[in-house]
């Protein structure tokens, strides 16, 4: 089948054209002009003329169907070189064919490697993913957990000013009178306790006991020790017990509940907690399923790609080895076979120099036909 003629002119073409055009006017111009002397005219058209030539020939050698056809050409040359020796073009087709099958099997284990490289960046990356969210949910959920015990802790803690409150005006109400029903607590130690200042049992917090038993110090809220005379270790211990024996009673008639507004707050203080606890895990899941997400699709759209390709390989790979057992196939005829390459060898370079020749392009590139 012959060539096609020139197609559109293109870019390169009006490149030449101008390029060839400039070049073989410039000389007349310059001496027009009187750059150049007369004596250098035959010169500088011969250099403009090759140039023109040059610019003629590399914008025909541009073109595609000039590169089409020495392509062409080459192949043919390639054809019948294989068939001046058959059997060495045999062992080269076989060597190609060699080559050609253990750049495949390269290919493809490296493909598997990858792939399997992708397997455990997806599992390693989905469980770092499933450890931060547990760090970052454990925290909220023992947080929840322990959302009861501080509300009673809150209730108690609100508690605490009554019970105080209500001890202390007991303590205040009991006489130090009452520790004459003590005994060794007869009326002349309990004036003893009247005159140091100790009139009801609020007016002590304790006992202090020094390194000699005989010497005992009473303890006042203020944290100042005072000595009485006459309570000694067994006075100060009967004392000590006594107040402790009220300030249980007092307690256990303390008020066991807070004012209902008091109690309305700390509600909705811990329910309000309650609620951004379970925001921060809902939000940490919720980040972790799109964290977990974007890392399935980025593997699996790199194992699609990674499997085209390899499919694509595939294909060229069978039809360059089509080809290549099409060629051994046909050095079986060699000789006759290579008669007609150097036929086809031959038309091809005639209808080459004719329907794309310079003479073409050059009218080509005037008439643009």
């Amino acid at each position: 089948a012959g060539f096609a003629t020139f197609g559109k002119r293109g870019p390169g073409d009006l490149f030449a054209a101008l390029g060839a055009l400039l070049s073989t006017s410039a000389p007349g111009a310059l001496v027009l002009a009187a750059a150049q002397p007369v004596d250098v005219l035959p010169a500088a058209q011969g250099v403009a003329l090759l140039t023109s030539a040059a610019l003629v020939g590399f914008g025909r050698r541009r073109r595609p169907e000039c590169r089409a056809a020495r392509k062409r050409v080459r192949d043919l040359k390639r054809r019948s070189r294989e068939l001046a020796d058959p059997a060495s073009a045999h062992q080269r087709l076989e060597k190609e064919i060699r080559v050609l099958d253990d750049a495949l099997a390269k290919d493809n284990t490296a493909s598997d490697q990858r792939i399997q490289a992708l397997q455990i960046e997806l599992r390693d990356g989905q469980a770092r993913i499933t450890m931060n969210l547990n760090r970052r949910t454990d925290q909220a959920q023992q947080q929840l957990a322990g959302l009861a015990a501080k509300e009673r802790r809150r209730i108690d803690k609100a508690l605490e000013p009554a019970v105080r409150a209500h001890i202390q005006d007991k303590l205040r109400r009991t006489s130090i009178q009452e520790t004459r029903s003590l005994s060794n607590m007869g009326a002349k130690m309990v004036q003893a306790l009247q005159d140091a200042g100790i009139r009801s049992a609020a007016d002590f917090i304790g006992v202090d006991f020094s390194h000699n038993p005989s010497v005992v110090y009473l303890v006042r809220p203020g944290g100042q020790r005072i000595r009485v005379p006459g309570i000694g270790e067994a006075r100060a211990t009967a004392l000590s017990d006594w107040r402790q024996g009220l300030e249980h009673r007092a307690r256990a008639s303390a008020p066991t509940t807070v004012p209902p507004a008091a109690k309305a707050q700390i509600k909705a203080d811990i329910a309000t907690l309650r609620r951004t606890h379970k925001a921060e895990i809902k939000q940490a899941e919720a980040e972790a399923l799109q964290k977990k997400a974007a890392l399935q699709r980025r593997i699996t759209d790199e194992r699609a790609r990674l499997t085209g390709q390899r499919q694509q390989r595939a294909m060229d790979t069978q039809r360059k080895r089509a080809e290549l057992l099409q060629r051994q196939k046909q050095l079986a005829g060699a000789e006759a076979e290579r008669a007609r390459v150097e036929a086809e060898l031959a038309r091809t370079r005639t209808e080459t120099r004719g329907a794309l020749g310079t003479g073409k392009y050059l009218r080509f590139l005037l008439t643009g036909r």
